[in-house]
């Protein structure tokens, strides 16, 4: 009889409603045009933006959008406000606006070069940066009074030391930037050489911009390949979506002290006629990455900050270009074709933001799965529950797709209670489940059908 031994790690502070795996509702957009950006004020309050300048505003958190009257012919990409009245959205074709009254109207913002504008970002109510790419590499625009003036700072080989120049060998073309603070940042894309090969490309700032860091600028890999998004979590995580030309290699993390990258997953399922397309994490675990697998669109969901990951098969065939998040249980997707998607993910647990100590101390689980005859113990400690009905757990396969189980035996202690479950039906692979008390849910978490995996949740 083989026996599989669980850690699941839980912290004291998840509290969250749920229901079963994520939801996703299509809304009406009124328009036709390709959408790559969405971004909200609050939970109500958002903006999407997209293909020939079409601008969406919604009041009512998603459920209905409508549209701006057009201020510019350009391709829009990004879109950053600071309160529900002042924002900014850039483009192509030297396309950047700003609007002080919630985006019924958008002024020009002229600056000294010209470029395709793809990202902006606030890093404070003061301080902004602008990514643009030109034919010649990428620059950077920086304004430190609110976006009122901008200076501009070339990303090329004269930005590096001599020994980092010695690993660039073209030009620099940035596709994402993230920021933890005013200062410090992390810059992804790719380097285009002499012979027209991509090779990633990751640097990081810690002056602000004034001087750059080259990290891992192949990422250990020989064929063509390019950062697609960055994502700066904390001090100590960050994450690089890349590309998988060749190679089924997908979202690189950082080590501790964020000085390189490393693998973290390959999505066997995937080859090289797949494509993914942008990420985004609302945690320092949970991420959600959109792509193309076999064929079909499809969106990732992590748990494990990428280790592995879990399909959520959205309702649609177009591609998802833009993803951003409500508050940690809404997403908002955004693609081809005026496509927008509203997604419920109630099984996110919602953790505390201790920027002073990130790892600290949770509290614990244990399951012993016998997979002889599908039955699991579980053991979960330090939770406030005194009665076996208020107890449930769910379970599904890496597919999204719910694993029927019965609840047998349940024991109640003080901060404690034991639970013996019986699965219809589980074959090797991860498994992913969800223990709410009282319907909230309290953690989710993965385990191995094959072997020993500890868990983050």
């Amino acid at each position: 009889m083989t026996k599989i031994f669980l850690l699941i790690i839980l912290m004291n502070s998840l509290v969250l409603k749920s229901n079963a795996i994520g939801q996703f509702t299509r809304v009406n957009s009124g328009t036709e045009n390709n959408l790559s950006s969405a971004f909200f004020v609050d939970d109500y309050t958002g903006f999407v933006a997209g293909q020939k300048g079409i601008f969406l505003k919604t009041l009512d958190g998603g459920e209905s959008w409508i549209a701006v009257n057009p201020f510019t012919v350009n391709d829009l990409k990004k879109i950053w406000f600071t309160d529900e009245n002042s924002g900014f959205v850039v483009g192509d074709n030297n396309s950047i606006f700003t609007t002080n009254n919630g985006g019924t109207t958008w002024d020009p913002v002229v600056v000294r070069v010209d470029a395709d504008f793809k990202d902006i970002l606030f890093t404070s109510k003061t301080t902004a940066y602008i990514l643009g790419v030109t034919s010649r590499g990428s620059v950077i625009l920086k304004t430190t009074d609110k976006g009122k003036n901008w200076i501009d700072i070339p990303l090329n080989q004269s930005a590096f030391s001599s020994e980092d120049r010695e690993m660039i060998r073209g030009n620099i073309y940035i596709s994402s930037i993230s920021f933890l603070d005013d200062n410090t940042g992390l810059f992804g894309g790719y380097v285009l050489t002499s012979g027209q090969e991509k090779q990633p490309f990751i640097c990081k700032t810690a002056d602000g911009a004034t001087s750059f860091t080259v990290m891992n600028p192949a990422l250990g890999s020989q064929s063509p390949h390019e950062i697609l998004k960055i994502d700066f979590q904390s001090e100590n995580d960050a994450y690089a979506l890349k590309s998988i030309t060749g190679d089924r290699s997908s979202l690189y993390a950082a080590d501790y002290w964020i000085n390189g990258f490393y693998p973290v997953s390959r999505i066997d399922d995937m080859n090289s006629e797949d494509k993914y397309f942008t990420s985004f994490f609302i945690d320092r675990f949970i991420g959600y990455v959109s792509a193309h697998v076999k064929g079909q669109t499809q969106i990732l969901k992590t748990i494990d900050h990428g280790e592995t990951f879990i399909k959520l098969n959205p309702p649609t065939q177009e591609t998802i270009e833009g993803i951003t998040f409500v508050n940690p249980r809404k997403g908002i997707f955004v693609g081809g074709r005026g496509l927008i998607l509203l997604y419920n993910d109630s099984n996110n647990p919602l953790l505390s933001d201790n920027r002073d100590n990130p790892f600290e101390e949770p509290a614990f689980s244990v399951a012993v799965t016998d997979m002889s005859d599908a039955l699991t113990d579980l053991y979960v400690y330090n939770l406030n529950v005194n009665n076996e009905e208020d107890v449930s757990v769910y379970f599904y396969n890496n597919d999204g797709i719910q694993v029927k189980i019965l609840k047998s035996k349940t024991r109640v202690f003080n901060h404690e209670f034991r639970m013996k479950l019986k699965f219809e039906e589980i074959l090797s692979g991860m498994y992913y489940y969800v223990i709410k008390i009282n319907e909230n849910t309290v953690v989710n978490g993965k385990f191995s059908a094959s072997h020993p995996v500890v868990t983050l949740r």
